[in-house]
């Protein structure tokens, strides 16, 4: 048995080379083999092995896409200008 440390603790969990988390594309390819799910799977795994590659963990890769699709116009309003609405 190896001795850890703490810090090993917040390395992401993987499956040989793939992130654990992709497993549930897996697990639905398994249950469902379909041509849509192997197509799903392969997909996913390609993206987010190509995102690795350039240096993304899967949930920087998934905040960097969302950011990609919202675009560089946000229609937030900082707080202070907002105003409360008392519902009571």
């Amino acid at each position: 048995m190896h001795d850890t440390a703490w810090r090993d603790s917040a390395r992401p969990v993987r499956f040989y080379r793939i992130d654990a988390r992709l497993a549930a594309l897996f697990a639905a390819w398994i249950l469902w083999p379909s041509p849509a799910t192997t197509l799903a799977a392969l997909a996913a795994l390609a993206a987010f092995g190509l995102a690795e590659a350039r240096g993304y963990r899967l949930e920087a890769a998934l905040r960097a896409l969302r950011r990609r699709l919202a675009g560089r116009r946000r229609a937030l309003q900082p707080w202070r200008s907002r105003r409360f609405t008392d519902f009571g």
